[in-house]
């Protein structure tokens, strides 16, 4: 396999598979178990630190084992192929197909926020087959292109967090320790939402599916991991941070619309677009970048299992055709399913 992805993609891979609406939507049912600042925020370092730790052992296991197919492929080694077998499978279906629809899903109702003007179904589906046409190009443009994406979405990111530092009106409430928070760590609300935050640092791992195509993985797979987690944690600290200094909490307790009303607070009748935006615009680099991280584990189902050797196809450009079709079909296919339930 040829290293086409740069160790900057792979970065990307892991902040773009991080950030999707998890931290958007936390808060507003942390505050409601947690009435003070203090045990919230250190809600989302601990999330970050077990995320690191499991950065960390996929950055050890990955430069021992430096090939594509995240669980997949380190589990068929470690234990054995049928272990991988299942394992591909189940990432297949829940791993990714879902969390795609999911994703898009959310992208269709934040766009319409902001004035798109477009049925959601067909919406979601029109980000679908775009990321699906992307992923059909060359690695190195789709790299560059999930590189922009990744970057002008942290951008967006820090653009709020400065808004909530240098704008004046809305409220400011206290982020203080307080004496009454000692109960409340050891309190069934704190563990309650500490499932929240841990939901929304999933995707750690991302640049672990395409590990075999980094460029020198021993060296960058460990250094895409950990940065990608690193820079994460610290934007959750910092949003969150924000959140709970410059809105209501009266309003935001329990509401998963939560970062909404934290951008109407802070910059008025236009915050609630601009946070739309925000969360729209970046659920596209999630969407790419779990087709990407998708397809490498059914192509390293093709090369070891031979009725799934369709899979393991690619064209001149060295992109798994058949893999990613299947990972955006399935994908529609629940994407479909889950509107029709809703």
């Amino acid at each position: 396999m040829t290293a086409r992805i740069s160790p900057f993609a792979a970065t990307c891979m892991v902040v773009a598979n991080m950030i999707g609406v998890g931290v958007f939507t936390s808060v507003g049912f942390q505050i409601g178990g947690l009435p003070s600042a203090a045990p919230v925020l250190w809600l989302w370092l601990i999330g970050g630190v077990l995320s690191l730790c499991g950065a960390l052992g996929y950055a050890e296991l990955v430069a021992m084992m430096p090939r594509s197919g995240g669980e997949y492929h380190l589990l068929r080694e470690a234990y054995h192929p049928l272990v991988g077998f299942m394992a591909g499978w189940i990432s297949l279906v829940a791993g990714f197909s879902a969390p795609i629809a999911l994703a898009a899903s959310a992208f269709a109702k934040y766009a319409q926020h902001f004035g798109v003007d477009m049925q959601e179904q067909l919406l979601a589906a029109a980000l679908v087959i775009f990321m699906t046409a992307m992923n059909l190009t060359n690695d190195r443009w789709f790299g560059r292109i999930l590189g922009g994406f990744t970057v002008l979405k942290v951008c967006l990111i820090l653009g709020f967090i400065a808004g909530a530092i240098f704008l004046p009106g809305g409220v400011h409430n206290d982020l203080l320790p307080k004496a009454a928070d000692q109960a409340l760590y050891l309190s069934p609300a704190f563990a309650i939402s500490l499932v929240y935050v841990m939901y929304a640092f999933e995707g750690w791992n991302g640049a672990a599916y395409v590990a075999g195509e980094v460029q020198e993985p021993q060296k960058n797979m460990p250094r895409a991991l950990i940065t990608g987690t690193i820079i994460v944690t610290l934007l959750y600290i910092a949003l969150n941070a924000v959140f709970l200094w410059r809105a209501p909490w009266g309003q935001m307790a329990d509401k998963p619309e939560a970062a909404l009303i934290a951008a109407q607070s802070i910059f008025g009748e236009t915050g609630g677009k601009f946070m739309g935006f925000l969360i729209a615009f970046g659920l596209i680099s999630t969407v790419a970048s779990m087709i990407c991280a998708g397809s490498r584990v059914n192509e390293r189902m093709g090369e070891d299992v031979p009725f799934l050797k369709p899979l393991a196809f690619q064209n001149k450009a060295g992109t798994p055709v058949v893999s990613v079709l299947v990972v955006a079909g399935m994908s529609l296919l629940m994407l479909l399913t889950l509107l029709r339930m809703l």
